[in-house]
């Protein structure tokens, strides 16, 4: 009981010294707070009652212990404190013991004698407080140990180690202290791998920065630490495990100023490679992306698992985003008026919906939410509960595009919108693997001038070719059975058209505003819509004059229908037909039964007749039936 008294009775006394002093106590002329009686460990201080009555109480060569005792208590010494020797210009070497876990803000400022700073090699120190250092103007060297994490702002300015450096980036242990010097034009930085933080304002003003590679060793970096790089461009956070911790990015209570972490950086590309922690509360909770109006490019990396509340709000430039699979969660407001949005590739579990205010809003302004789990070179992939195959999306930019033979041996699909607003594609070509092209796949691929068919594809969905102006001639297969309302609608340059046979529903609309057709050749037994003006020759092969509102109330003076022999007299008494001045019979067996000649080239004209050439530049401008295929020869 008595022993419990007594402790009690030095704690109260050290608390009540404390209203008087900056120390709890004093051992050997270094003076100490209690930091922590649970865990009795204590910090080194200043004698004086407050943080400005120094009393130049440390002088010449200091050796702090890595514990003391005091009234029969053993302390741990783990921390050097605020203000601790302060302007102690007498002082000038200073021991600090492994046990020391942090050095506080301004401890050592303008000790203007110190020379040498001691620390072991097992030290555990992590922090070094702001102007810890700075004003020590006799300081030439310093080690930093590996176990540092964290150093201050201006903690070494002012003295000869900071001023001796070169400029460029200085490092302090694993700790990126700051950018030195006058940076050179357009100049892009690639932090040194293992430095584990960068600190505060480490980067500011830094106008001629452009870029920065962030390597995944680095855990933390401090507030406002590229604030006005005013050409900052594009930052890239390698992909890790670990998750990155922020500085503040603060603003004002109308969240409309402040100096964030990347305050007044022109942001265009960012590629995210890990997890971000950042401050959140009423004026800190913006993301350091909070209104990156410029940000055009997003790429997020496959060891992101969380994307955070408002991570990129008001990010109104971004048109396109993919989502990992590794990605579990979005946060609220993640996307909140990204207003450009209007694609979304998902690889995630993550059920995203066009048009939803779910998982960020990421979806709220889309017009194209692509659901994809596998990628094959520059194509994505999905496979449907039902085991039928997409490909969903391209993302390459080749001109000609040769769309693979299968998927993992299989057959697949065309899927919506797959290659959408593509305007690089001059050229595509379909194998027979193919069986469906989706809704709008090449819409508005407006510089799409050549599209082959292979026998395979039996359906082309609606709008699946609108837009796709430079289109000049269509053949399709004979395994096509159905064309989707505005599929062409819009190929304004549409001249050559040949329908197969076995095309038996068209939507509405499919050839609307393809006004420059100018031949038709339709084997089957239903009649397209094609309105235009310009035609000159239609080759029909059904016997039964083909149904068709669309020459009734016109005449058609320069233009010639081909009809089967036999079926002349029935074309020119039927109502539709009988509008057009000219109409010939032709003999399609014929050239319905030719066949490739040992693989030679063959080639005949539309009355049947061989010709014999031995290339095709020798062919005259015209139709040509050649290896058994009508072909076009235009120039």
């Amino acid at each position: 009981m008595k022993t419990i008294k007594l402790w009690l009775t030095t704690i109260a006394t050290l608390l009540c010294s404390l209203t008087a002093n900056a120390h709890n106590f004093e051992v050997g002329g270094i003076y100490y707070d209690i930091t922590s009686t649970a865990d009795l460990t204590v910090g080194v201080t200043y004698r004086g009652s407050s943080a400005y009555d120094y009393s130049n109480e440390y002088r010449e060569a200091v050796t702090i212990p890595s514990t003391v005792t005091y009234n029969s208590t053993t302390y741990r010494v783990t921390s050097i404190g605020k203000s601790a020797f302060r302007d102690c210009s007498s002082l000038t070497s200073i021991t600090i013991p492994e046990s020391v876990t942090r050095i506080g803000y301004s401890a050592f400022y303008n000790c203007s004698s110190l020379t040498s700073i001691t620390i072991p090699e097992n030290s555990q120190l992590t922090s070094i407080g702001d102007y810890a250092f700075r004003g020590c103007s006799s300081l030439t060297s310093i080690t930093i140990p590996e176990s540092v994490t964290y150093i201050g702002g201006a903690a070494f300015d002012g003295t000869p180690w900071y001023n001796n450096h070169p400029d460029g980036v200085v490092y302090a242990g694993k700790v990126l202290y700051k950018y030195k010097g006058t940076m050179p034009e357009n100049t892009s930085i690639e932090v040194k791998e293992g430095t584990v933080s960068i600190n505060p304002n480490a980067f500011r003003d830094c106008s001629s920065l452009t870029s920065v590679t962030i390597p995944e060793s680095v855990t933390s970096i401090g507030s406002s630490a590229f604030a006005d790089c005013t050409s900052l461009k594009e930052i890239i956070f390698e992909d890790g495990s670990e998750t990155l911790t922020l500085g503040c990015n603060y603003y004002d209570q109308n969240y409309n100023n402040g100096e964030g972490l990347f305050y007044d950086c022109p942001l265009e590309e960012v590629y995210l490679g890990r997890n971000l922690n950042y401050y959140e509360d009423s004026h800190h909770g913006e993301s350091p992306f909070y209104r990156k109006t410029e940000l055009t490019t997003l790429t997020i990396g496959k060891n992101v698992t969380s994307i955070g509340e408002n991570a990129f709000e008001y990010c109104s430039s971004l048109t396109s985003i993919t989502i990992p699979e590794s990605v579990t969660s979005i946060g609220g407001s993640a996307f909140w008026d990204c207003s450009s949005l209007r694609e979304v590739i998902n690889f995630s579990n993550l059920n995203i919906k066009k048009g939803s205010d779910s998982h960020g809003y990421v979806a709220r302004y889309a017009k194209k939410v692509v659901k994809v789990n596998e990628q094959i070179g520059d194509y994505y992939f999905y496979t449907a509960e039902d085991n039928i195959h997409y490909l969903q999306h391209y993302i390459g930019k080749d001109t000609v595009i040769n769309l693979p033979e299968d998927y993992n041996g299989d057959d697949y699909l065309i899927g919506e919108t797959a290659f959408l607003n593509n305007g690089s594609i001059v050229s595509v070509n379909v194998p027979q693997t193919v069986g469906t092209i989706g809704k709008s796949a090449f819409a508005n691929c407006y510089n799409l001038a050549t599209v082959t068919l292979a026998r395979g594809v039996m359906a082309i969905e609606s709008n699946a070719f609108a837009n796709c102006w430079s289109l000049t001639a269509l053949v399709f297969p004979k395994s096509l059975t159905a064309i989707g309302d505005g599929a062409f609608k819009g190929c304004s340059g549409l001249k050559t058209i040949l329908f197969s046979e076995n095309i038996d529903a068209y939507g509405s609309n499919v050839f609307e505003g393809c006004d420059a057709v100018e031949t038709m050749t339709v084997k089957g037994s239903v009649m397209p819509t094609v309105p235009s003006d310009k035609i000159t020759s239609i080759t029909l092969y059904s016997p039964v004059p083909l149904e068709t509102a669309e020459f009734a109330n016109k005449v058609y003076r320069n233009a010639t229908v081909y009809v089967p022999q036999g079926s002349l007299e029935r074309y020119q008494a039927a109502s539709v037909w009988k509008n057009f001045w000219t109409i010939k019979e032709f003999d399609p067996t014929g050239i319905e039964q030719l066949t490739i000649n040992n693989g030679q080239l063959t080639i005949y004209d539309l009355k049947g007749r061989k010709i014999e050439v031995e290339d095709l530049r020798e062919l005259e401008k015209g139709v040509y039936i050649i290896n058994g295929r009508k072909v076009l020869i235009n120039d």
